[in-house]
């Protein structure tokens, strides 16, 4: 069965942020009506400076980053440079995917906060009610990637994935509680039926 938003629709909050699949399931909702999406994530959005922008790709990113830090007599690891252009590449795909859904008439927002903590989902919470009031939909999409065998996990990768996941679950749609609020979908992950 095909999920339709009234119309007019209350705005839609996202939990778990702009990235992964999330926007492409969104897309065929905006485009039979146009309405605000809410996106709750962890990742900051930085901007980027000039010389960044310009480069085009992980590769461009990865020798800009080496020589503007070797200039600058930064020490530069691999390692270092990887999570630059990681964080980069994650915040170019949020930015991507909130245009995209801004081309389908969707007015979208990004709030960074953090869905593991009480304070996090307060403040969100207090946010989302006195800026966008009421919510039609909540979208819980929040997840951490531990990809693997079960066998190879540690207690510590267990504990992230199940916390990312289940604290907003647990807490958002009681937070949130409305008449207004008609949809809550709880998203889980592909790796789950694969194994």
């Amino acid at each position: 069965r095909r999920f339709r938003l009234p119309a007019p629709p209350l705005p839609i909050l996202v939990a778990g942020g702009a990235s992964g699949v999330t926007p492409d399931l969104l897309a065929p909702l905006l485009d039979d009506t146009p309405c605000t999406v809410v996106f709750a994530g962890r990742t900051a959005i930085e901007t980027e400076s000039a010389q960044l922008e310009a480069c085009a790709d992980a590769a461009a990113i990865r020798q800009k980053l080496v020589t503007t830090m070797r200039a600058a007599g930064e020490s530069v690891t691999p390692a270092d440079i990887e999570a630059h252009v990681s964080r980069i590449m994650h915040n170019r795909e949020i930015k991507r995917n909130i245009k995209s859904l801004e081309t389908l008439g969707a007015r979208v927002s990004y709030i960074q906060t953090d869905l593991t903590s009480q304070s996090g989902l307060d403040r969100l919470v207090k946010e989302v009610k006195k800026t966008f009031g009421d919510m039609d939909a909540l979208l819980v999409t929040a997840g951490a990637l531990k990809d693997g065998p079960l066998d190879t996990k540690t207690a510590e990768d267990v504990q992230t994935v199940l916390t990312t996941k289940l604290i907003p679950a647990a807490h958002l749609p009681r937070a949130l509680h409305s008449p207004k609020l008609k949809k809550v979908i709880f998203f889980g992950s592909v790796a789950g039926h694969y194994g």
